[in-house]
Formats: structure tokens, C-alpha cells, sequence
């Protein structure tokens, strides 16, 4: 297993696992120290690559500046366009992102009734915000590996 970035901020774990037509492998996420995916499952590593983009884009801007995350996760969670989709290795967890000026922040829960087992998981909604700059050159870097 590969892992770019820190995983007490945000990085990507992963591994490529075969390619016939398309790269497949294993992929999660690392935030504050939290797993978001599994490795129990394989996917296209371009596809969860290419919507891991959307950090990176001007499209999860905002332009209110929130009072507090609780106002921030008011404004965004009926907004589509804030709603992170990476793929089955995440249909487990319910993920949304948001840019504020220079820094993004995520928001992620684990369904009640989750397919794969996560023992010790929090159970309750979790956030966490980290410089823009920082998650640009983690998905860069992955880009560079999967290339």
C-alpha cells in the first residue's frame, strides 16, 4: 500500500491491484487520523481519481462565510454540487466538501446500516478542515503515480 500526504490531515492510501482496460485497485481516504472507504473492495482508480478532482475545483466554493461548521453543513447539504460520490469502496459513508476562502472542509458520516464493518467508528457526523494547497498536492501526486 502506497500512502501520499499525512494521514492525521489528509492523505490517499492505495494500491493498484490489476489493469486489463482499466486500473483497478484499492483506494480510501485518511482525515484528522479517520478512515474513509475500504480496502475490501476494488475500483477503477481512474474514476475515484477523476471525482477526487472536485477538490481541486472552483466549483465547491462558497461565498457566504459561515459563522460556524454547523452554519457552513446548513448551506451546503442540499446543494448536489457539495456532495463527494468516489465510488462503491465509499458508499458507505455520506461525504460533502466545501471551499471557504483558501481552505476546505469536509464533512463525513458512516451510514447506520454500512455494508463493510468498521469497529470503533464514530457514529455521529465528523469534520475536519485543511488548506486548499495541502489536498491539491496530495491529488497531484496521485494523478502523477496513476499516469
Amino acid at each position: 500500500m502506497r500512502v501520499i500526504g499525512n494521514k492525521d490531515d489528509f492523505a490517499i492510501e492505495y494500491e493498484k491491484t490489476h489493469e486489463n482496460k482499466y486500473l483497478m485497485g484499492r483506494l480510501i481516504l485518511w482525515i484528522n487520523g479517520f478512515q474513509i472507504g475500504t480496502l475490501d473492495d476494488e475500483q477503477m482508480l481512474s474514476a475515484t481519481n477523476h471525482q477526487l478532482k472536485k477538490l481541486k475545483s472552483e466549483e465547491i466554493n462558497i461565498s457566504q462565510i459561515p459563522i460556524n461548521k454547523n452554519e457552513l453543513l446548513k448551506i451546503i447539504k442540499n446543494d448536489d454540487r457539495f456532495l463527494l460520490n468516489l465510488g462503491d469502496t465509499f458508499d458507505d459513508f455520506w461525504i460533502l466538501v466545501c471551499s471557504v476562502e483558501d481552505c476546505i472542509t469536509i464533512f463525513w458520516e458512516l451510514e447506520e446500516n454500512s455494508f463493510f464493518e468498521y469497529p470503533g467508528y464514530p457514529k455521529n457526523m465528523m469534520s475536519y478542515t485543511t488548506s486548499r494547497e495541502s489536498i491539491k498536492d496530495v491529488i497531484n501526486q496521485l494523478e502523477q503515480e496513476l499516469h
